[in-house]
Protein backbone atom coordinates (compact mmCIF):
# COMPACT_ATOMS: atom_id res chain seq x y z
CA UNK A 1 0.00 0.00 0.00
CA UNK A 2 1.37 3.35 -0.97
CA UNK A 3 0.27 5.89 2.10
CA UNK A 4 1.09 9.69 1.03
CA UNK A 5 1.43 12.43 3.61
CA UNK A 6 0.96 16.54 3.18
CA UNK A 7 1.51 18.85 5.40
CA UNK A 8 0.26 22.77 5.67
CA UNK A 9 3.73 23.80 5.36
CA UNK A 10 3.55 23.47 1.72
CA UNK A 11 6.59 22.60 -0.43
CA UNK A 12 8.51 22.81 2.67
CA UNK A 13 8.68 18.92 3.20
CA UNK A 14 8.87 17.79 0.36
CA UNK A 15 10.91 14.94 -0.99
CA UNK A 16 10.53 13.45 2.29
CA UNK A 17 12.10 15.89 4.34
CA UNK A 18 9.66 15.14 6.89
CA UNK A 19 11.21 12.19 8.39
CA UNK A 20 14.54 14.08 8.69
CA UNK A 21 15.11 15.26 12.10
CA UNK A 22 17.50 18.11 11.09
CA UNK A 23 14.59 19.56 8.90
CA UNK A 24 12.70 21.40 12.05
CA UNK A 25 14.30 24.45 13.57
CA UNK A 26 11.53 25.16 16.18
CA UNK A 27 11.91 21.93 18.55
CA UNK A 28 13.55 19.15 19.78
CA UNK A 29 12.80 15.61 17.84
CA UNK A 30 9.50 17.42 16.86
CA UNK A 31 9.94 15.08 13.68
CA UNK A 32 10.62 12.04 15.40
CA UNK A 33 7.30 10.50 16.25
CA UNK A 34 6.85 10.63 12.24
CA UNK A 35 10.11 9.18 11.18
CA UNK A 36 9.34 5.78 13.78
CA UNK A 37 6.01 6.01 12.09
CA UNK A 38 7.10 5.44 8.73
CA UNK A 39 9.72 3.15 9.81
CA UNK A 40 7.24 0.60 11.22
CA UNK A 41 5.02 0.75 8.07
CA UNK A 42 7.54 0.35 5.98
CA UNK A 43 8.51 -2.95 7.80
CA UNK A 44 5.42 -4.48 7.30
CA UNK A 45 5.74 -4.07 3.43
CA UNK A 46 4.20 -0.81 2.81
CA UNK A 47 5.34 3.40 2.08
CA UNK A 48 5.03 6.25 3.13
CA UNK A 49 6.50 9.06 1.68
CA UNK A 50 5.47 12.43 1.38
CA UNK A 51 2.79 13.48 -1.46
CA UNK A 52 4.98 14.36 -4.03
CA UNK A 53 7.27 11.63 -3.95
CA UNK A 54 4.56 9.76 -5.73
CA UNK A 55 3.94 12.46 -8.23
CA UNK A 56 0.33 11.84 -8.31
CA UNK A 57 0.38 8.31 -8.83
CA UNK A 58 -0.75 4.85 -7.02
CA UNK A 59 -1.81 6.59 -4.07
CA UNK A 60 -3.81 4.42 -1.66
CA UNK A 61 -4.58 6.24 1.21
CA UNK A 62 -4.11 10.36 2.55
CA UNK A 63 -2.81 11.61 5.79
CA UNK A 64 -3.12 15.80 6.08
CA UNK A 65 -1.59 16.94 8.89
CA UNK A 66 -3.86 19.78 9.15
CA UNK A 67 -5.68 21.42 6.10
CA UNK A 68 -2.65 21.50 3.16
CA UNK A 69 -1.41 24.14 1.71
CA UNK A 70 -3.06 24.63 -1.70
CA UNK A 71 0.23 24.64 -3.31
CA UNK A 72 -0.06 21.18 -3.15
CA UNK A 73 -2.71 21.21 -5.88
CA UNK A 74 -1.92 24.06 -8.11
CA UNK A 75 1.47 24.01 -9.64
CA UNK A 76 0.68 27.57 -11.03
CA UNK A 77 0.84 30.34 -8.17
CA UNK A 78 -0.76 33.12 -10.22
CA UNK A 79 -3.81 30.30 -10.08
CA UNK A 80 -3.90 29.28 -7.24
CA UNK A 81 -3.70 32.86 -5.71
CA UNK A 82 -6.75 33.97 -8.20
CA UNK A 83 -8.79 31.04 -6.89
CA UNK A 84 -8.09 31.84 -3.26
CA UNK A 85 -8.50 35.41 -3.36
CA UNK A 86 -11.54 36.13 -5.95
CA UNK A 87 -13.10 32.66 -5.63
CA UNK A 88 -12.23 30.95 -2.58
CA UNK A 89 -12.45 27.71 -4.17
CA UNK A 90 -9.07 26.33 -4.41
CA UNK A 91 -9.32 23.59 -1.43
CA UNK A 92 -12.49 22.33 -3.22
CA UNK A 93 -11.38 22.09 -6.22
CA UNK A 94 -8.11 20.69 -5.20
CA UNK A 95 -9.74 17.83 -2.96
CA UNK A 96 -12.22 17.16 -6.09
CA UNK A 97 -8.72 16.41 -8.44
CA UNK A 98 -8.18 14.06 -5.51
CA UNK A 99 -11.92 12.23 -5.91
CA UNK A 100 -10.39 10.51 -9.06
CA UNK A 101 -7.53 8.57 -7.47
CA UNK A 102 -8.11 8.69 -3.78
CA UNK A 103 -11.56 8.42 -2.03
CA UNK A 104 -13.06 9.90 0.77
CA UNK A 105 -12.69 6.46 2.93
CA UNK A 106 -9.05 6.98 2.35
CA UNK A 107 -7.98 10.14 3.11
CA UNK A 108 -7.61 10.95 7.03
CA UNK A 109 -6.96 14.14 8.55
CA UNK A 110 -4.73 15.18 11.96
CA UNK A 111 -5.71 18.14 13.23
CA UNK A 112 -2.41 19.16 15.04
CA UNK A 113 -2.76 23.42 14.75
CA UNK A 114 -5.18 25.42 17.09
CA UNK A 115 -7.45 27.23 15.01
CA UNK A 116 -4.93 30.86 15.40
CA UNK A 117 -2.85 28.70 13.28
CA UNK A 118 -5.13 26.64 10.83
CA UNK A 119 -7.98 27.89 11.13
CA UNK A 120 -9.17 25.83 7.93
CA UNK A 121 -8.46 22.65 9.54
CA UNK A 122 -11.79 24.03 11.52
CA UNK A 123 -14.15 24.86 8.97
CA UNK A 124 -16.49 21.48 9.02
CA UNK A 125 -17.29 22.26 5.80
CA UNK A 126 -14.10 20.81 4.87
CA UNK A 127 -14.08 17.80 6.83
CA UNK A 128 -16.61 15.92 4.51
CA UNK A 129 -13.30 15.51 2.05
CA UNK A 130 -11.91 12.86 5.12
CA UNK A 131 -13.21 9.94 6.19
CA UNK A 132 -11.36 9.59 9.31
CA UNK A 133 -10.01 12.64 11.91
CA UNK A 134 -8.18 12.64 14.77
CA UNK A 135 -8.21 15.50 17.16
CA UNK A 136 -6.96 16.36 20.51
CA UNK A 137 -10.36 17.89 21.21
CA UNK A 138 -12.22 15.46 23.15
CA UNK A 139 -15.61 16.98 22.91
CA UNK A 140 -15.73 16.28 19.10
CA UNK A 141 -14.26 12.37 19.63
CA UNK A 142 -17.05 9.74 18.46
CA UNK A 143 -14.81 6.74 17.69
CA UNK A 144 -17.28 6.78 14.18
CA UNK A 145 -15.22 9.84 12.23
CA UNK A 146 -14.10 11.88 14.73
CA UNK A 147 -10.82 9.93 16.83
CA UNK A 148 -8.48 11.06 19.78
CA UNK A 149 -4.87 12.26 18.92
CA UNK A 150 -2.25 13.45 21.17
CA UNK A 151 0.70 15.12 20.72
CA UNK A 152 3.47 12.48 20.88
CA UNK A 153 6.57 13.46 22.99
CA UNK A 154 9.84 11.93 22.56
CA UNK A 155 11.72 11.26 25.70
CA UNK A 156 15.23 12.28 25.75
CA UNK A 157 18.13 10.03 26.64
CA UNK A 158 19.34 12.27 29.16
CA UNK A 159 16.49 14.31 31.60
CA UNK A 160 18.27 17.09 32.76
CA UNK A 161 18.80 18.17 36.41
CA UNK A 162 20.89 20.95 36.93
CA UNK A 163 20.95 21.92 40.88
CA UNK A 164 18.86 24.10 42.21
CA UNK A 165 21.80 27.01 43.04
CA UNK A 166 23.56 26.70 39.94
CA UNK A 167 20.27 27.69 37.98
CA UNK A 168 18.85 31.45 36.80
CA UNK A 169 15.35 32.01 38.07
CA UNK A 170 13.16 33.24 34.76
CA UNK A 171 12.96 32.13 30.65
CA UNK A 172 10.60 31.87 28.23
CA UNK A 173 11.60 30.24 24.26
CA UNK A 174 9.49 31.85 21.88
CA UNK A 175 9.32 33.63 18.75
CA UNK A 176 8.33 36.78 17.43
CA UNK A 177 4.78 35.84 16.05
CA UNK A 178 1.41 38.11 16.58
CA UNK A 179 -1.55 35.20 16.73
CA UNK A 180 -5.39 36.09 15.07
CA UNK A 181 -8.61 35.50 17.38
CA UNK A 182 -9.53 36.44 21.17
CA UNK A 183 -7.72 33.61 22.99
CA UNK A 184 -4.27 34.02 21.00
CA UNK A 185 -1.28 33.81 23.78
CA UNK A 186 1.39 35.11 21.39
CA UNK A 187 0.49 38.85 22.63
CA UNK A 188 1.15 37.64 26.60
CA UNK A 189 4.24 36.07 25.80
CA UNK A 190 5.30 39.70 24.42
CA UNK A 191 3.48 41.22 27.65
CA UNK A 192 5.66 38.73 29.77
CA UNK A 193 8.73 40.02 28.13
CA UNK A 194 7.76 44.06 28.58
CA UNK A 195 7.16 43.06 32.02
CA UNK A 196 10.71 42.07 32.91
CA UNK A 197 12.19 44.52 30.78
CA UNK A 198 10.60 47.22 32.83
CA UNK A 199 11.81 45.35 35.97
CA UNK A 200 14.81 44.19 37.58
CA UNK A 201 13.69 40.40 38.27
CA UNK A 202 16.23 37.73 36.91
CA UNK A 203 14.86 36.69 33.20
CA UNK A 204 15.92 36.46 29.94
CA UNK A 205 14.54 34.56 26.95
CA UNK A 206 15.32 33.06 23.50
CA UNK A 207 13.74 32.85 20.24
CA UNK A 208 13.73 33.70 16.75
CA UNK A 209 12.67 37.00 14.93
CA UNK A 210 13.62 39.41 18.00
CA UNK A 211 16.84 40.48 17.02
CA UNK A 212 16.04 44.28 15.70
CA UNK A 213 13.85 44.92 19.07
CA UNK A 214 16.79 46.30 20.95
CA UNK A 215 15.40 44.45 24.19
CA UNK A 216 17.78 43.83 27.34
CA UNK A 217 16.48 40.56 28.59
CA UNK A 218 16.90 39.28 24.82
CA UNK A 219 20.25 36.47 24.47
CA UNK A 220 19.39 35.24 20.97
CA UNK A 221 18.09 31.95 19.88
CA UNK A 222 19.04 28.92 21.03
CA UNK A 223 20.32 25.35 18.96
CA UNK A 224 19.47 23.17 22.61
CA UNK A 225 16.39 23.64 23.60
CA UNK A 226 16.36 21.85 26.46
CA UNK A 227 19.81 22.81 27.38
CA UNK A 228 18.91 26.37 27.80
CA UNK A 229 15.75 25.64 29.43
CA UNK A 230 17.97 23.94 31.98
CA UNK A 231 19.33 26.28 33.08
CA UNK A 232 16.47 28.12 34.63
CA UNK A 233 14.16 27.37 37.57
CA UNK A 234 11.41 28.89 36.02
CA UNK A 235 9.89 29.24 32.00
CA UNK A 236 6.26 30.72 31.16
CA UNK A 237 5.55 28.20 28.98
CA UNK A 238 2.62 29.74 27.14
CA UNK A 239 0.79 27.33 24.13
CA UNK A 240 -0.50 29.35 21.00
CA UNK A 241 -3.30 29.61 22.19
CA UNK A 242 -5.59 29.04 25.65
CA UNK A 243 -9.55 28.25 26.19
CA UNK A 244 -9.46 24.90 24.05
CA UNK A 245 -9.82 21.29 25.53
CA UNK A 246 -6.93 18.80 25.00
CA UNK A 247 -4.45 21.02 23.47
CA UNK A 248 -1.35 20.20 25.24
CA UNK A 249 1.76 20.05 23.14
CA UNK A 250 5.23 19.58 23.41
CA UNK A 251 6.36 23.17 25.38
CA UNK A 252 4.92 21.72 28.93
CA UNK A 253 7.27 18.23 28.25
CA UNK A 254 10.65 20.43 27.33
CA UNK A 255 10.21 21.44 30.85
CA UNK A 256 10.07 18.14 32.56
CA UNK A 257 13.08 16.85 30.13
CA UNK A 258 14.77 20.07 31.20
CA UNK A 259 14.19 19.88 34.92
CA UNK A 260 12.72 23.76 34.73
CA UNK A 261 9.43 24.22 35.74
CA UNK A 262 6.56 25.77 33.89
CA UNK A 263 4.82 28.27 34.54
CA UNK A 264 1.68 27.17 32.51
CA UNK A 265 -1.03 28.72 30.44
CA UNK A 266 -2.93 26.78 27.24
CA UNK A 267 -5.42 23.92 27.84
CA UNK A 268 -8.39 24.90 29.91
CA UNK A 269 -8.24 21.14 31.13
CA UNK A 270 -4.66 21.04 31.29
CA UNK A 271 -5.46 19.08 35.08
CA UNK A 272 -7.21 16.17 32.85
CA UNK A 273 -3.71 15.38 31.48
CA UNK A 274 -0.64 16.56 33.45
CA UNK A 275 -1.32 16.45 37.57
CA UNK A 276 -1.20 19.53 38.94
CA UNK A 277 1.86 19.38 41.01
CA UNK A 278 3.89 19.16 37.94
CA UNK A 279 3.42 22.75 36.99
CA UNK A 280 2.82 26.11 37.71
CA UNK A 281 -0.92 27.14 37.07
CA UNK A 282 -0.64 31.11 35.34
CA UNK A 283 -4.61 31.15 35.63
CA UNK A 284 -4.43 31.32 39.22
CA UNK A 285 -2.65 34.54 39.74
CA UNK A 286 -4.02 37.78 39.26
CA UNK A 287 -1.01 39.40 37.67
CA UNK A 288 2.56 39.21 36.30
CA UNK A 289 3.68 40.43 39.52
CA UNK A 290 1.65 37.54 41.96
CA UNK A 291 3.55 34.67 39.62
CA UNK A 292 6.45 35.99 40.00
CA UNK A 293 6.34 36.78 43.48
CA UNK A 294 5.27 33.58 44.17
CA UNK A 295 8.00 31.53 42.75
CA UNK A 296 10.94 33.80 44.69
CA UNK A 297 9.19 32.74 47.46
CA UNK A 298 9.55 28.81 47.36
CA UNK A 299 12.20 27.50 49.21
CA UNK A 300 14.38 24.65 47.33
CA UNK A 301 12.44 22.17 48.96
CA UNK A 302 9.15 23.21 47.77
CA UNK A 303 10.69 23.18 44.36
CA UNK A 304 12.10 20.31 43.99
CA UNK A 305 8.73 18.25 44.58
CA UNK A 306 7.62 20.12 41.48
CA UNK A 307 10.62 18.42 39.37
CA UNK A 308 9.87 15.12 41.42
CA UNK A 309 6.43 15.15 40.49
CA UNK A 310 7.61 16.29 36.76
CA UNK A 311 10.15 12.89 36.50
CA UNK A 312 6.93 10.70 38.27
CA UNK A 313 4.48 11.27 35.93
CA UNK A 314 6.95 10.88 32.66
CA UNK A 315 7.29 7.57 34.35
CA UNK A 316 3.84 6.94 34.85
CA UNK A 317 1.84 4.36 32.83
CA UNK A 318 -0.97 7.27 31.78
CA UNK A 319 1.90 8.79 30.09
CA UNK A 320 3.65 6.09 28.20
CA UNK A 321 0.01 5.36 27.04
CA UNK A 322 -0.96 8.25 25.97
CA UNK A 323 1.88 10.64 25.06
CA UNK A 324 4.89 7.86 24.01
CA UNK A 325 6.19 7.96 20.69
CA UNK A 326 5.04 3.95 21.18
CA UNK A 327 1.29 5.31 21.72
CA UNK A 328 1.52 7.48 18.60
CA UNK A 329 3.02 4.91 16.11
CA UNK A 330 -0.35 2.29 17.50
CA UNK A 331 -2.67 4.83 17.56
CA UNK A 332 -1.64 5.95 13.97
CA UNK A 333 -1.29 2.85 12.85
CA UNK A 334 -5.14 1.70 13.86
CA UNK A 335 -6.18 5.33 11.89
CA UNK A 336 -4.07 3.87 8.64
CA UNK A 337 -4.19 0.25 8.43
CA UNK A 338 -7.18 -0.54 9.74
Amino acid sequence: MNIAVMTMYGNYYNGDKLFDRTACNIGQNLLLPGIRLKEYIETNGDKYHTYDVYKDNNIDKLICFDIPSNSYFFNNSIQSWVRYLLMGKWLNDGFSKLEKTISVENRILIVQEPPVVSPKSYNMDYHKYFGKILTWNPDLVDNKKYFDFKYPQPVPEKLYSVPFTDKKMFTQISGNKKGVGDNELYSERKKVIDFFEQNDDDFEFYGFGWEKENLKTYKGRTDDKLETLSQYKFSFTFENCSGLKGYVTEKIFDCFFAGTVPIYWGAEDIDNYIPEECYIDYRKFKSIEEVVDFCQKLTEEEYEKYRVAAKNYLNSDYFKENFSVEAYVERMCRAILD
